[in-house]
């Protein structure tokens, strides 16, 4: 017997998104959060086009109900410089099997904080650019790892 069917899954875009979008929501903070937004962008999105994330970032913001663009981008900021190294490790040291932690030493979580960490300020750059928070350069529409 064979079934048929479509199963509606987010694409690795739309995760991306929501992650950054539940990131300044949640009462604390989830370094599960910090830990997908590196992975995706390691393993599923080696380069993202902010231009064209910010109008969809905003489908997300209406969708939840959520701040203005401007109060957004500031709870995204202070959330961002909030995060650790050792909080990151703490909680994968939680969740992950013993067999994966170790190669997430102190150094690769640190690593890891510092990337997302200039990940979604680069993003938040280009979506306050978008709502006319900031000016444009020229040469800075797309980020990679």
């Amino acid at each position: 017997m064979q079934i048929r069917g479509l199963i509606p899954t987010a694409t690795a875009t739309e995760i991306w998104l929501d992650k950054i979008h539940a990131f300044p929501h949640r009462a604390y903070l989830k370094y599960r959060d910090v830990y997908d937004l590196w992975w995706l962008r390691h393993y599923e999105l080696a380069e993202v086009d902010c231009t064209q994330l910010a109008p969809r970032f905003d489908y997300h913001r209406e969708l939840y109900n959520s701040t203005q663009p401007k109060d957004l981008a500031a709870k995204i900021r202070a959330r961002a410089a909030q995060m650790t190294s050792e909080g990151l490790r703490h909680e994968l040291f939680a969740h992950l099997p013993v067999a994966l932690f170790g190669a997430y030493t102190d150094k690769k979580c640190a690593e890891i904080v510092d990337f997302v960490r200039t990940d979604l300020e680069h993003f938040i750059e280009h979506y306050e650019r978008h709502h006319g928070l900031r000016a444009w350069p020229a040469d800075d529409l797309v980020i990679s790892p």
